[in-house]
């Protein structure tokens, strides 16, 4: 339990949090019943987020190069399927106004399979270093895999976005206020993960790459509420 107690120790604990409870929330919402698509969607969300914060633990904590280098490629992988679940997701809450055909669901998922092929490669780390007495880290990053990687998450969020906006002019009473509240909350959170997850990281400082994956827990928290208050039970999704 040494790394607990490195001068970064409270940020392995703020991440451990993370993951415990994305884990509990995605167990809890799973077990209601993923016959629900909202259900469903937000539940893989979740663990879609655990994974996230897990991988970027490992590859803070752990000492072998090879180790933390393999783990922080997979927290690359994590974000795309956060994304797609939150579009699924965000289609179907508070009501299902889009109906993707086959070839485009195919191509989303095609999209997330290539680029988590990629981010194992060169073509996203160039070189990495990490600094065992710091526990700091230098990495290269690829360019062409880092904009392609960030515009295919740009894309899916602001298609989520976009979603949610259409769905705010429809919807009336209590529903265009929580729709509103999602909308702020995803968008904020987006925002802050794209600065503190990838651009920082992108020019070299990593002493905040732990802080994407805590935050995510009040984007995730306000959805659970919006999910579960009084009003939206009383809607069939």
């Amino acid at each position: 339990m040494d790394f607990l107690i490195l001068p970064i120790g409270w940020r392995n604990w703020l991440l451990l949090v993370a993951c415990i409870i994305n884990l509990s929330m995605a167990v809890f919402i799973f077990r209601r019943g993923i016959k629900n698509k909202v259900n469903l969607y937000f539940s893989l969300f979740l663990f879609s987020s655990f994974l996230w914060s897990f991988s970027t633990f490992l590859g803070i904590v752990l000492q072998s190069i090879f180790w933390s280098k393999f783990w922080f490629q997979t927290s690359f992988v994590w974000p795309l399927s956060i994304a797609v679940f939150l579009f699924y997701f965000v289609s179907n809450f508070p009501f299902k106004n889009i109906n993707l055909k086959s070839w485009q669901n195919f191509f989303i998922w095609a999209c997330v399979f290539v680029l988590s092929i990629f981010a194992y490669t060169r073509w996203n780390f160039v070189n990495f270093i990490k600094i065992k007495q710091t526990n700091q880290f230098i990495i290269e990053y690829g360019v062409i895999f880092q904009w392609t990687y960030s515009l295919y998450l740009v894309i899916l969020v602001v298609g989520a976005l976009y979603i949610l906006w259409v769905k705010h002019k429809q919807a009336e009473n209590f529903l265009k206020k929580n729709i509103l509240i999602l909308f702020w909350t995803i968008l904020i959170g987006f925002i802050l993960g794209l600065y503190f997850n990838l651009y920082l990281d992108y020019i070299g400082n990593f002493n905040f790459n732990w802080f994407g994956p805590v935050f995510s827990l009040l984007v995730n928290f306000g959805v659970f509420y919006l999910i579960f208050s009084k009003r939206s039970k009383q809607i069939e999704y």
